[in-house]
């Protein structure tokens, strides 16, 4: 970031920071600035999180669909599935059972 930039934060930051009748900051006005930085920070973080779940659960949905219609065997991609199923239980909790994965 430029210097010029960051003094506009700065300056834009300091504007907003209500004083009392004494000329001392208001702790409340600077929590609720705050707050709300960390609200809205949360919202986007959530916002990416389920954009990149959906991507995962997408892919994880295309591997086991082309698995169940390229084996002859229905038993063979049902075992490759709950076999992938324990794995990725083990590693990351659940979500992961076998009926999740054919669902994805």
């Amino acid at each position: 970031m430029l210097l010029i930039e960051v003094i506009a934060i700065v300056n834009n930051i300091t504007n907003k920071i209500k004083v009392n009748e004494k000329g001392l900051a208001c702790v409340e006005s600077i929590y609720q600035d705050i707050r709300n930085k960390i609200i809205t920070a949360r919202e986007k973080m959530f916002k990416h999180i389920d954009t990149t779940m959906v991507e995962v659960y997408w892919y994880v949905g295309k591997i086991t669909y082309n698995l169940s219609n390229n084996y002859a065997s229905v038993n063979y991609g049902k075992k490759i599935i709950d076999e992938l199923s324990l794995k990725l239980t083990k590693e990351f909790g659940s979500g992961f059972s076998s009926v999740s994965i054919r669902r994805m």
